[in-house]
């Protein structure tokens, strides 16, 4: 199957929705409604949160617009790829008060400026700290997007040999 023709490209382009009235995303109904997509989001750690939400929306962009060839046939993917791609040019967010905003959001984040001092790098100031362990999280979210789409792929390349080998007999 090609990827021009497959779900996965569908859940890539339409499984997020933003509503602007309360500037959040959602999963959209294609998503929301699919219980073992839900399922499989929550097993890999996905947080109700709106960082989360967000960031996986952003993922979902990311891969998507990776597929340069939308011919390619879904056994071609390649995911590792992707991943060394898209993680390439992960950002943190670029003002102080987005990065405090994050941190505020949640009293675990400090978890992850723990895990960036444990790194022992040569950190210069607060704001490369904030920056650095705002990344991680934002790496492990991304992480879990592709690794849906994955899943989403290897589920879809296991059906359409299910209905091909019905078609046979």
């Amino acid at each position: 199957m090609k990827f021009k023709d497959s779900n996965l490209r569908n859940i890539l382009k339409n499984g997020m929705t933003y509503l602007k009235d309360r500037e959040v995303y959602i999963f959209s109904d294609l998503i929301g409604k699919n219980e073992e997509m839900m399922n499989k989001l929550f097993h890999l750690d996905l947080e109700v949160d709106d960082y989360h939400y967000k960031w996986l929306s952003y993922c979902f962009d990311a891969i998507y617009e990776s597929m340069y060839d939308e011919n390619i046939n879904l056994e071609d993917i390649d995911f590792d790829a992707l991943r060394d791609d898209i993680f390439s040019s992960l950002e943190a967010d670029s003002y102080t008060s987005d990065l405090t905003a994050w941190l505020h959001s949640r009293n675990d984040r400090v978890y992850y400026i723990s895990e960036v001092l444990e790194d022992d790098l040569e950190i210069e100031d607060g704001f490369q700290l904030l920056s650095l362990a705002q990344l991680e999280e934002k790496e492990e979210v991304y992480n879990m997007g592709i690794e849906f789409a994955k899943w989403v792929c290897e589920e879809e390349i296991e059906e359409d040999f299910k209905n091909e080998m019905a078609k046979d007999h």
